[in-house]
């Protein structure tokens, strides 16, 4: 699987990496990592090209929402969802959390279509 490089910006956000004014690309578990990451943070349908056409989350839509173990559950079936649509990914189990209303994914776990079980970490 490959995908783009992301460099975490430390400010929970992430940026494409270049090299020579080229897209850097990495395959692997760091691409699946990748995939995770972009799926997740883009908003739906964000990017056009072929690997993220339809792909990505509904997060905005839950920006505002209270922390409840109620709307935690349904952020978290939700990001799962997402997740899951990613080539290659079986399932995924997400640990999430809200704190001063700002969504923190501190773990993410995917079973992979072969059976193999990768900790991707917190995002």
């Amino acid at each position: 699987m490959k995908d783009i490089t992301l460099t975490n910006t430390g400010n929970g956000t992430y940026d494409w990496t270049f090299t020579d004014n080229d897209l850097e690309v990495v395959n692997g578990v760091t691409g699946l990592r990748n995939q995770v990451i972009h799926a997740v943070l883009l908003r739906r349908d964000e990017l056009n090209a072929g690997i993220y056409k339809e792909k990505g989350s509904f997060l905005d839509d839950y920006v505002k929402m209270k922390n409840s173990e109620k709307n935690k559950e349904l952020v978290k079936n939700s990001l799962e969802s997402t997740i899951n649509e990613i080539s290659g990914v079986y399932a995924s189990n997400i640990t999430i959390d809200i704190q001063d209303g700002q969504l923190l994914i501190a773990n993410v776990t995917l079973i992979r279509d072969d059976g193999r079980e990768v900790n991707i970490g917190g995002i």
